[in-house]
């Protein structure tokens, strides 16, 4: 049991934390209560909301569920442990919710850092998180529990249809702050590295302890290996990008093929592994993608995060940013301002996007 005290009344609370049996529906439904008390019922993991699906994913090991407990029993927060499709041994730590009533406890950061020390969590190559970004409190939770930051998914989930308690800013669509704490792997391999983000992904490595080999790329050749999936709900398209292949630049003129709907926006992870990554790093720059930093550690290889808004524009100027995010955001930032202002060798395919 850990006594928190909630800093602006000096209320106390005893706090419990646990992982959630699948066999006792009072967790499930404690965990259940939580994401209500603060999504409604617009969270996009539906199954969430099925009791009996929820727990028999936990059962197969498909994702691990945790909840904070009152010493009344009274659910006071979850947290879980999801893969993250396509990009494997990096699970996503998501579904972390406060209960209004218990906010201002510091219940956040001492769940997480209880959740870190369980035993699962050695036997990944790191655990992720994407912080949202209408708010700051998770990012600056993440800093104090030993995450550190790698880069942004812009534009993910719209805010339409994902309610929550907070400002949403004048985002159309909500973006995540993404760090890793690095577990298990220490050697990220050879990686080839775009010239110009060089020093940047470098000096995100050696915040992370874990060792490269700068190698030479090359042109590509044979056939792009690669998983694309379209949230048809909320208008994304994610598409991990294993091995580039010749036939690289037709796929990516059939991602950004019009007509696309109001709203769509794309985020392509490229594998800094494959010899072809700078050049499939060329192909999205000149059709307009944007670098928004990295996402590494994983089984399959070490990605870099393309982004490209199509019609909607970025949200780059409307993020709630954390002082210990604030270099890897003002680096994405003022990267794309400097290119807008710089211009591109190529207007036609890479027009000037509002940052709105």
């Amino acid at each position: 049991m850990v006594e928190l005290t909630r800093e602006k009344t000096g209320e106390k609370l005893s706090c419990d934390f646990k992982e959630v049996n699948p066999d006792a529906m009072e967790d499930i439904l404690g965990f259940q209560a939580c994401i209500r008390d603060e999504y409604g019922e617009s969270y996009p993991r539906d199954y969430i909301y099925k009791p009996h699906e929820l727990a028999e994913k936990i059962r197969q090991g498909e994702i691990l569920c945790y909840l904070a407990l009152s010493d009344r029993k009274d659910p006071v927060a979850s947290l879980a442990l999801t893969p993250f499709k396509g990009l494997e041994r990096v699970p996503e730590m998501t579904m972390h919710v406060v209960r209004k009533t218990y906010r201002g406890f510091g219940v956040g950061t001492e769940f997480t850092k209880a959740v870190l020390d369980s035993p699962p969590i050695d036997e990944y190559n790191a655990v992720a998180i994407h912080s949202v970004t209408f708010h700051s409190i998770a990012q600056r939770q993440t800093i104090s529990c030993g995450f550190l930051p790698t880069g942004f998914l812009l534009s993910v989930h719209s805010n339409d249809i994902l309610k929550h308690s907070f400002d949403i800013n004048g985002c159309r669509k909500q973006s995540f702050a993404v760090a890793v704490l690095p577990k298990g792997k220490k050697d990220a391999g050879s990686l080839h590295l775009p010239p110009e983000h060089e020093s940047f992904i470098k000096g995100i490595y050696e915040k992370l302890s874990v060792v490269f080999k700068q190698a030479d790329g090359k042109n590509s050749e044979g056939k792009t290996e690669y998983h694309c999936e379209q949230d048809e709900t909320h208008l994304t398209k994610t598409t991990e990008v294993f091995k580039c292949g010749e036939d690289f630049e037709k796929l990516t003129d059939a991602l950004l093929q019009k007509p696309y709907k109001m709203g769509q926006t794309i985020n392509v992870f490229i594998n800094l592994n494959d010899p072809c990554a700078v050049y499939a790093y060329e192909v999205l720059k000149n059709r307009g993608f944007i670098f928004t930093g990295l996402h590494p550690l994983c089984a399959n290889g070490e990605f870099m995060i393309m982004h490209h808004p199509l019609g909607l524009g970025l949200p780059l100027d409307r993020l709630e940013i954390d002082e210990g995010y604030r270099r890897v955001y003002d680096y994405i930032a003022y990267g794309q301002i400097k290119s807008q202002r710089e211009g591109s060798a190529n207007e036609e395919k890479m027009p000037m996007l509002p940052i709105t």
